[in-house]
């Protein structure tokens, strides 16, 4: 079992590749997340092969985010959330794991091994890198010092601000529903 979970990190935290041309048509050289094609991918494809590994939905708040649990997926991950735009066009996905230091250090060589040397933009209490890829993915690994959490983040920045700003208009829309309805 632990050698299956290994493989699949490896294989997360090495996902984001370039795709064969004409493999996915529109999506030429973009980055990967449980073998799908984050550039183009929709809410649904995504959430297939998410759930296809081993993930169960915990929580769904659709069209803009979805939070799993994540312990079949990675050794130490407690879950996995994944945000969306309005469209369905993926955002980011954020894992929450366990393990400190060992687990943000072994997982920071692999994304070095992959992507080469990071930018180290944390403190030295709480340290982060980020790795910007051609695509526009940025994939960033942060330790919360003392408490040993780590998460790894892939993100496109323009789609993730606005997916924020879609959500919070939605909250804004739903609230002055709501409030509307209780005057009458």
């Amino acid at each position: 079992m632990n050698a299956i979970r290994s493989t699949l990190l490896l294989s997360l935290v090495l996902a984001a590749q370039g795709i064969q041309a004409g493999e996915a048509g529109s999506c030429p050289n973009s980055s990967r997340l449980f073998a799908v094609p984050l550039a183009c991918t929709h809410q649904s494809a995504l959430h297939a092969a998410i759930e296809d590994q081993g993930a169960n939905l915990l929580y769904s708040d659709l069209p803009f985010h979805q939070r799993y649990d994540a312990t079949a997926l990675l050794d130490g991950a407690e879950h996995l959330v994944v945000e969306y735009t309005a469209g369905g066009q993926f955002a980011s996905a954020k894992y929450s794991m366990n393990g400190g230091r060992p687990t943000f250090t072994y997982t920071r060589d692999l994304l070095a091994s992959r992507y080469g040397d990071p930018v180290a933009v944390g403190s030295l209490g709480s340290p982060k890198y980020e790795w910007n890829l051609s695509d526009g993915l940025s994939i960033s690994l942060t330790e919360a010092w003392p408490a040993g959490r780590v998460s790894l983040q892939y993100l496109y920045p323009d789609r993730y601000r606005t997916a924020l700003r879609q959500a919070g208009e939605e909250d804004h829309r739903e609230m002055s529903s709501s409030q509307s309805a209780s005057i009458y």
